[in-house]
């Protein structure tokens, strides 16, 4: 799982778990390579940009994005499959990206194209094994920029809430 310290990261650690999966997870940050541990992650590898392992994986979720795709793909088998659902790196093209050089398959995942079954199996996973995430700040609407600004900062691994308020 790329980009596996970040909240969407933690969820899909959590799940993939629950349903008995061996799961390696990057980070840019060594010191959240314990945390990842005591949520679950089998391995924790650090992210530079490329993997510094030889290792094959079935399959991989790529939430930082165009920017380690490619080294995503070098390390799935030949009939795995690279998820991209994310763009943690910042990055939304991939110059001169020919999909011919790439093994496996590659995919992506949209909010926008959400299965109804599926998304409510994820809830019923989510509610038998009373699954969370830790809650790092919350701030009220009115104060949405303070919380983009903290999610821009390193932070510990958990969630940023943003309250809208209901009154």
């Amino acid at each position: 799982m790329r980009g596996g310290s970040s909240s969407v990261g933690l969820a899909a650690l959590l799940m993939a778990k629950t349903l008995g999966l061996q799961v390696t997870v990057t980070t840019r940050d060594k010191t959240k390579v314990t945390k990842l541990r005591q949520f679950g992650a089998d391995h924790v590898l650090i992210d530079q940009g490329e993997l510094a392992t030889r290792t094959q994986f079935a399959g991989v979720i790529e939430l930082v994005g165009v920017t380690t795709l490619l080294d995503s793909m070098r390390h799935v088998k030949p009939n795995g499959c690279v998820v991209v659902t994310g763009g943690l790196g910042g990055q939304w093209v991939l110059p001169n990206f020919s999909p011919f050089s790439i093994q496996g398959y590659l995919t992506n995942f949209q909010s926008t194209h959400v299965n109804a079954g599926l998304f409510q199996a994820m809830l019923a996973l989510v509610a038998k094994h009373h699954l969370s995430l830790p809650i790092i700040q919350q701030f009220e609407l009115a104060h949405v920029g303070a919380a983009h600004a903290a999610l821009e900062k390193p932070h510990d691994l958990g969630k940023i809430i943003v309250i809208a308020n209901t009154n």
